[in-house]
């Protein structure tokens, strides 16, 4: 399904270039923040591309930084019960029968959902850093910060009291490199 979004969104993007330009910041912006990784249960690339998509399809004439403050401007109002889609394809029934937290579907068929591994809790934080990126965007428009405001890493360690520190221990290598990536 990847490579059929690839082509779907390379095809369909009014100003391609601003769009990559955009998901390029858009990507570093996630990373800095600790908001970029499915195996966290956050939103991964797919997940992102689409959400930009959805804003370059509403906004098609906005250049990259219109762009990035229209996507955080909309993904902090956004109202989660509701659907990201691109194209207008029947969603599929949950395999469990639950409704996920976030739902981003791909813009092929079969429609996937994109944000599937988003939990409750990783939402209420992706709200938070969405709605915090908006108001620092309003604050670079009224000048009192900067883009390297937007972007600057996470406080993560200083935002946190306490921690876990997890050990991991296995009889032989195979079993070990088992959890590589989810620990």
């Amino acid at each position: 399904n990847g490579c059929r979004v690839a082509h779907y969104l390379r095809q369909n993007m009014p100003h391609y270039e601003y769009f990559r330009f955009t998901l390029k910041a858009l990507k570093m912006w996630a990373k800095n923040k600790g908001v970029y990784s499915q195996i966290f249960c956050y939103l991964g690339g797919i997940g992102y591309t689409i959400l930009l998509a959805k804003v370059c399809q509403l906004y098609p004439n906005y250049g990259p930084l219109k762009l990035l403050e229209r996507f955080f401007f909309l993904y902090s109002r956004w109202v989660w019960d509701v659907p990201v889609c691109l194209e207008n394809i029947p969603i599929g029934e949950d395999k469990l029968g639950e409704r996920p937290e976030m739902s981003v579907m791909t813009p092929v068929s079969p429609s996937m959902n994109a944000a599937h591994s988003v939990s409750q809790s990783t939402l209420r934080i992706l709200r938070r850093e969405f709605i915090e990126a908006s108001r620092v965007i309003e604050k670079i428009h009224s000048q009192t910060k900067t883009w390297a405001d937007l972007f600057a890493p996470s406080k993560f360690f200083e935002q946190h009291k306490s921690f876990l520190e997890l050990s991991v221990m296995a009889k032989n290598p195979k079993d070990f490199t088992n959890w590589k990536g989810h620990i």
